[in-house]
C-alpha cells in the first residue's frame, strides 16, 4: 500500500505539472517492461497491483475525451467547416499523437501482461468514442460522420485492436458499436481493422443489420436547404453504403443480389415520395444518394447487376425503375423551358447503366407500359377526386417519362440551347455553348476544366458580360448556398468552367448521339406483323 500511495503521488504531481504524455507512457512502459501476469516487484507483491491505480484510470478517462475532442476537430477542418489555421492543426495532431503513444501504452499492445487500466476506462473510451456519432442537434452539419481518410483516430484503432485480441473482454454489442464507428468513419482503419472485427461471424449479422438500419433513416431525414452541405452528405452516405456493399460481398457473393434493399433504395413507395409536392429537396437527395454509389462502381454491367439483384434476371424491375425515373424528373419552373434539362437527371442516370446499348429495347418497352399504368391510375384518382390541380406535377413526371423512353426506343429530333455539331450529327454536350448561357441558368461549375474527376459545384448565372465581346464571361453564385445579392459569394468564371450536367457525361461520343434519318427505329414486338 506505502508503495502504490508513492506511485499515486509521483503521478498526480506529474498531472499537475502537465508533463507530456509521451513521456508519461515512456515511463510507464520502462516501469513495466517485462510485467507478465504473475511479475514481482521483488517485495513479493505485483507490479501490476502497484501501477494500476485510480489516479491512473482518472487520467487515462481525461485522456480518452480528449483524443476524441482533437479527432474531431481535425475531421470538422476536413470538412471545411472551421477556418483553417495550419498552426492549430499541427498542434491538435502533435497532441493526438501523444494521446495515441498513452492509449496503447495503457493497454500494453507492444508487451506481454495484463492492462495498466480496467475494463471499466476502456468501456468508457468506447462510449465516448462512439457518441460523437449520436448528437440529438437538428444541424445537418452536426449528422455528418467524422470521417477519417487519413487513419488519425487512434483511440479507434487501439480499441479496435484491443477488440480484435484474444484477451478481449469487450461484449458483442460493444464490438458491434466499435464496427460501426469504424464503418461511418472509413479509411484505413476500417479497412485494416473495422471490416476485420465486422466481419467475424459472431457480430456480422448484427452489424449488416444496424448499419442498414443507418442508411435508411438516413435517406429519410430532414434535408435542408443548403445544396452544397447536401452533396456532401449525400456523397458521405454513398460512401458508407459502398463499404457495406464491399464488406457483404466479401463475406458472402450472394448478399450481393440483394445490395438494393440493404441500402434502401429499393424501397418503391420512397421513390414515389420524392415525387410528391414539396419534396424536391429529398427527391434531389436520393438522386445524390444514387449517383454517388453508382459511380463507385466499376462497369456499366456490374452496376445493372447491383440495380437488378442478377446480371440477367427473369423479371426485369420495371416498376422500381420507371418510379426512380419519375422521382429524377425536375419540374421545377426554371426548366419547364427545356424538356433536356428537365429529363438530364434521368438521362445521366441512364448512360451510368448502360444507356441504349446496355439496356434491350424489350426492356424499354416494358418500362413504357409500366409508365402508362402509372399514369391511367393517376388520371383515375383525377376522375374519382375531381381535382387534378393536386396531380399536375405527377403527371407531368408521368409523361416526361414517357416522352423519354419513347425518344430512346423511336428516335427523336430535338434542338436545345447547349447542344453542339459534330460532324453531321448533332451531341447532347457536356460543355455549354458561351453564346447560348443566359441569365438564370443553372449549371455545375469545375475548377479544374480537363479533369472528368473534378467535383462539380451548382451555380446560378447572375449576369453575362459582353463588355469584351465576342470573348463572354459570367458572373456565377453557388445555388442555394449564399444569400441573393451577396456579392461576396459570387465569382466570375468563362465558359470552359462551366458544364451542363452534374456527372461527366458516359461514353459521351457514343452513347449521346441524336438518331440521324437514316437510322432503323425500333418496332414493339407487338406491332410486328405475325406470319
Amino acid at each position: 500500500n506505502t508503495k502504490k500511495v508513492v506511485w499515486e503521488s509521483i503521478l498526480k504531481e506529474m498531472i499537475k505539472a502537465q508533463c507530456n504524455l509521451k513521456n508519461v507512457a515512456l515511463g510507464l512502459s520502462i516501469l513495466t517492461s517485462g510485467m507478465s501476469e504473475n511479475a514481482s516487484d521483488g517485495f513479493g507483491g505485483k507490479i501490476e497491483n502497484i501501477v494500476q491505480c485510480q489516479t491512473l484510470e482518472n487520467l487515462a478517462v481525461e485522456v480518452g475525451n480528449s483524443a476524441v475532442e482533437h479527432f474531431r476537430y481535425l475531421s470538422e477542418t476536413h470538412h471545411g467547416q472551421l477556418s483553417y489555421d495550419s498552426d492549430v492543426d499541427e498542434e491538435q495532431a502533435a497532441c493526438l499523437l501523444n494521446e495515441s503513444i498513452f492509449v496503447e501504452t495503457c493497454l500494453r499492445f507492444e508487451q506481454s501482461g495484463p492492462m495498466l487500466i480496467s475494463t471499466e476506462v476502456v468501456r468508457k473510451w468506447i462510449e465516448t468514442t462512439c457518441k460523437a456519432n449520436q448528437s440529438d442537434s437538428v444541424l445537418l452539419f452536426d449528422k455528418l460522420p467524422d470521417e477519417d481518410g487519413s487513419g488519425t483516430n487512434a483511440i479507434l484503432k487501439a480499441l479496435l485492436s484491443y477488440a480484435l485480441s484474444p484477451s478481449s473482454a469487450l461484449s458483442i454489442v460493444e464490438k458491434v458499436q466499435l464496427s460501426l464507428e469504424s464503418w461511418r468513419q472509413g479509411g484505413p482503419i476500417w479497412n485494416t481493422k473495422g471490416a476485420e472485427l465486422a466481419s467475424s461471424p459472431q457480430i456480422f449479422d448484427e452489424f449488416r443489420l444496424c448499419s442498414s438500419s443507418s442508411l435508411k433513416k438516413e435517406l429519410i431525414s430532414e434535408q435542408g436547404k443548403d445544396d452544397a452541405l447536401i452533396d456532401l452528405i449525400c456523397h458521405s452516405w454513398s460512401e458508407r453504403a459502398w463499404r457495406l456493399h464491399q464488406l457483404c460481398t466479401t463475406v458472402n457473393e450472394s448478399f450481393s443480389q440483394s445490395t438494393m434493399a440493404l441500402i434502401g433504395l429499393d424501397d418503391v413507395e420512397l421513390w414515389k415520395s420524392c415525387a410528391e409536392e414539396g419534396n424536391a429537396k429529398r427527391a434531389e437527395c436520393f438522386y445524390l444518394c444514387l449517383m454517388h454509389f453508382l459511380h463507385n462502381i466499376e462497369g456499366t454491367d456490374i452496376r445493372r447487376k447491383i440495380f437488378w439483384g442478377q446480371i440477367e434476371p427473369e423479371f426485369f424491375p420495371t416498376k422500381l425503375m420507371v418510379h426512380v425515373l419519375v422521382a429524377l424528373i425536375d419540374t421545377s419552373k426554371i426548366l419547364l423551358r427545356s424538356m433536356e434539362r428537365r429529363v438530364s437527371r434521368i438521362r445521366q442516370f441512364w448512360e451510368l447503366l448502360g444507356g441504349k446499348d446496355g439496356l434491350s429495347p424489350e426492356f424499354i418497352e416494358a418500362c413504357c407500359r409500366e409508365v402508362v399504368h402509372h399514369l391511367s391510375s393517376i388520371v383515375q384518382v383525377i376522375y374519382d377526386e375531381n381535382k387534378s390541380e393536386e396531380h399536375f406535377s405527377h403527371l407531368t413526371r408521368g409523361i416526361s417519362v414517357l416522352d423519354f423512353l419513347a425518344g430512346i426506343l423511336f428516335g427523336k429530333f430535338e434542338r436545345t440551347r447547349h447542344e453542339v455539331d459534330s460532324g453531321e450529327e448533332k451531341a447532347l454536350a457536356d460543355d455549354v455553348n458561351a453564346s447560348n448561357i443566359v441569365e438564370g441558368d443553372i449549371l455545375w461549375y469545375v475548377k479544374d476544366a480537363t479533369s472528368k474527376d473534378e467535383k462539380r459545384m451548382k451555380v446560378n448565372v447572375v449576369k453575362v458580360h459582353r463588355d469584351d465581346f465576342p470573348n463572354l464571361y459570367f458572373t456565377i453564385r453557388e445555388e442555394g448556398g449564399a444569400i441573393a445579392g451577396d456579392t461576396a459569394s459570387e465569382r466570375q468564371t468563362v465558359a470552359n468552367h462551366l458544364k451542363a450536367q452534374q456527372f461527366p457525361v458516359q461514353n459521351e461520343t457514343k452513347t449521346a448521339v441524336r438518331v440521324k434519318e437514316t437510322d432503323h427505329y425500333y418496332v414493339p414486338s407487338y406491332l410486328i406483323q405475325q406470319d
